[in-house]
């Protein structure tokens, strides 16, 4: 900056005035853009967990959705079985020769179930 004593007070005034204003709004603009630049590390760190919360959601519901499927072929196989055993006691299960391989005999209420090797 001039020497003072080289320019007149006013042109020395209003020269200071003028870096002094210039600072400032340096000063504002860089405070605001370290805002801004605050602001999107908060958004993006938001985001971030909001999608592992998505990812997280997505397996859990996958997982349960594995469990049900899992679960209700198990039920499918047991009335399978439940199916082929109530109608063993009038058709014995064959071989492919044509032998019986066994007669199940089934009480009604499933209490008792017994194999009787032929």
């Amino acid at each position: 900056m001039a020497d003072p004593g080289s320019v007149p007070g006013s042109v020395y005034c209003t020269m200071s005035t003028v870096i002094y204003l210039l600072r400032y709004v340096y000063c504002t603009m860089s405070t605001a853009l370290c805002l801004l630049r605050y602001i999107y590390c908060a958004m993006s760190t938001a985001l971030c967990l909001l999608h592992y919360v998505y990812c997280t959601m997505s397996t859990a519901l996958c997982l349960l959705h594995y469990v049900y499927c899992a679960m209700s072929t198990a039920l499918c196989l047991l009335h399978y079985v439940y199916c082929i055993m109530s109608t063993n006691t009038c058709f014995p299960l064959r071989t492919n020769c044509g032998h019986p391989l066994l007669t199940l005999s089934v009480n009604r209420d499933l209490t008792s179930i017994s194999t009787i090797p032929i």
